[in-house]
């Protein structure tokens, strides 16, 4: 039911409030990155990537993954008009955590049961 929803909720999703919230996590999470950019960024739950995308600087690569197939198209629609080169989108499963030197996870254990 959930991924309905988000997937309804994909094309609207990034207003002010969000935008401005991802872009404080984002501001938080650049404190504790790592200073070697030759490392891969998983962005778990991404969403529209308003917190992911900001990082295309500091990684070699950079995967979204998200289980809203709608979330994913506006990442993906958004990849390709920024033409950014060093970033993908996955399906959740699909994900191996051993690729992965930093993983995001910003407002999805809310919607991971117990």
């Amino acid at each position: 039911m959930a991924e309905n929803i988000f997937n309804r909720m994909a094309k609207k999703y990034d207003n002010e409030q969000r935008i401005e919230l991802a872009n404080t996590v984002a501001a938080e999470v650049r404190k504790h990155l790592p200073a070697d950019s030759n490392k891969t960024l998983i962005d778990y739950g991404c969403g529209t990537g308003l917190i992911g995308l900001q990082f295309t600087d500091y990684f070699k690569q950079l995967i979204f993954s998200d289980i809203s197939e709608g979330m994913m198209e506006v990442v993906s629609e958004k990849i390709e008009a920024g033409n950014v080169k060093n970033a993908e989108t996955r399906a959740t499963d699909e994900l191996d955590n051993n690729e992965a030197d930093v993983i995001i996870v910003s407002l999805v254990m809310l919607h991971v049961p117990e």
